[in-house]
């Protein structure tokens, strides 16, 4: 399986409008290098809007009931835009970002629904926040659309990726 990756932080760094043209624009490479039968994911995490600066507490539970309707809005027009391509978007819980564990991942995908939104699995963002992987697994395992193993060493703050 092939993944076109975005990088994490696009939406902070450009305005809604150039970031959801330039994420369809990713979309549509994504069909296009996908083979035959194959809905080649693109993944995304739920960084900060531009308006709202990344921040140590962006992934607190204040900002979760601040930001989560427009987390939702923002994959569902993704969503809305991969599934007559034929590709899919692959959402990313990741460290230090609005969804970074499990609960906020699945809420996500179970507001949006549909079979163009699924989920990226990395270890190492779990483990940096000292959640426990094999429970992170067994509930987003199902979900999973792409998959990322790499390492990591320490727990937030004091932590590394090693890749």
């Amino acid at each position: 399986m092939w993944c076109a990756c975005v990088p994490t932080g696009f939406w902070k760094a450009h305005s809604t409008r150039a970031a959801r043209e330039r994420l369809t624009l990713s979309l549509a490479l994504a069909a296009e290098l996908g083979e035959p039968g194959q809905r080649m994911p693109v993944r995304l995490a739920a960084s900060a809007p531009p308006a709202r600066p990344q921040a140590p507490a962006v992934s607190s539970e204040e900002a979760w009931r601040r930001d989560r309707a427009l987390v939702i809005e923002r994959f569902s027009e993704l969503a809305e835009i991969a599934a007559p391509l034929g590709v899919r978007v692959a959402l990313e819980p990741h460290f230090a970002t609005v969804v970074c564990n499990a609960p906020r991942a699945l809420d996500v995908l179970h507001a949006v629904g549909g079979e163009a939104l699924g989920l990226n699995f990395d270890v190492s963002h779990f483990a940096v926040q000292g959640l426990p992987i094999a429970e992170a697994a067994r509930a987003l395992g199902p979900h999973a659309i792409a998959c990322e193993v790499k390492d990591q060493r320490g727990v937030a703050p004091d932590f590394q990726f090693l890749i």
